[in-house]
């Protein structure tokens, strides 16, 4: 049972991932940056958060302040160096592994993918992780006018919450304007759905409001409102993407693991049947 999920999830992402090319030189990806990082001694232009890089190259840090942190992935997930100057471990470079000729794999195919979206606009998946609630992202069900978020308020209390709800998808006909805001009585006991008259499938942003529900706080979430029958294949895709992230465990940040899985259901929503 549990290969007959891997293999349908893995067909699933490879049908509507763009195929990875073969015999790229490309070892891995800038996972995560802070502060400037060179390749290859070329201070002209600094390394940025999903760039390429290539086999045998030099990483250097160049600026030498403690904020500054860098996290190279390889193209199967795996963390290939981290580096955090605070502790001091700046003053050696990062040597990139020689090239391997591969073929596409899931992690391969999410990596590259992903990755090519955070490479064109960063700002668009960054997290600001804010002390106190923790929301998270996920594949939402959407059914019978009822909303389940279960799983992107997973790791938060029980409570009352204002939200607002932001239509992030091309495939939304909504003006791309805030929803009216709502309220949500969350119990992780016994999860309810949100009442969702209206709501469409796509991609959304989750904006948790202050306890009066008179302005947004900084706290967000991304979620990909689908209906039951497109819903499982989704949730498993968007799984195997937090299983590589997960896997990665301390080498990244939260911040970074989820900007990985917002452009992941970016990607999924960009590709998802009309």
């Amino acid at each position: 049972m549990q290969a007959c999920v891997v293999l349908c999830c893995a067909t699933y992402i490879l049908l509507i991932a763009a195929p990875s090319a073969l015999g790229v030189e490309n070892v891995g990806y800038v996972f995560e940056v802070r502060g400037e990082w060179t390749l290859n001694g070329d201070s002209r232009e600094l390394l940025r958060t999903g760039q390429e890089l290539p086999a045998g190259g030099v990483i250097r840090n160049r600026s030498g302040d403690a904020s500054d942190r860098i996290a190279v992935a390889g193209r199967a997930g795996l963390i290939i160096d981290n580096r955090s100057c605070g502790g001091g471990h700046c003053g050696s470079p990062i040597r990139l592994p020689r090239a391997s000729r591969h073929e596409p794999t899931l992690m391969s195919v999410l990596m590259d993918t992903a990755m090519k979206l955070l490479r064109s606009d960063p700002e668009r998946y960054r997290v600001y992780i804010i002390r106190g609630v923790t929301l998270q992202e996920a594949v939402a069900r959407l059914a019978d006018d009822r909303l389940d978020l279960s799983a992107v308020f997973a790791k938060a209390g029980a409570g009352t919450y204002h939200l607002r709800l932001t239509p992030l998808s091309e495939k939304v006909e909504a003006g791309r304007e805030p929803l009216p805001q709502v309220v949500f009585a969350w119990d992780p006991a016994r999860p309810s759905p949100l009442p969702a008259r209206g709501l469409h499938p796509g991609l959304y942003e989750l904006t948790l409001l202050k306890d009066d529900g008179l302005g947004p706080t900084p706290v967000t979430a991304w979620f990909f409102a689908l209906g039951a029958g497109d819903f499982k294949d989704a949730a498993a895709s968007f799984a195997e993407a937090r299983r590589l992230t997960l896997r990665m465990g301390r080498g990244v940040s939260r911040q970074a693991a989820r900007s990985f899985e917002r452009a992941w259901l970016d990607h999924l929503s960009k590709k998802a049947p009309k």
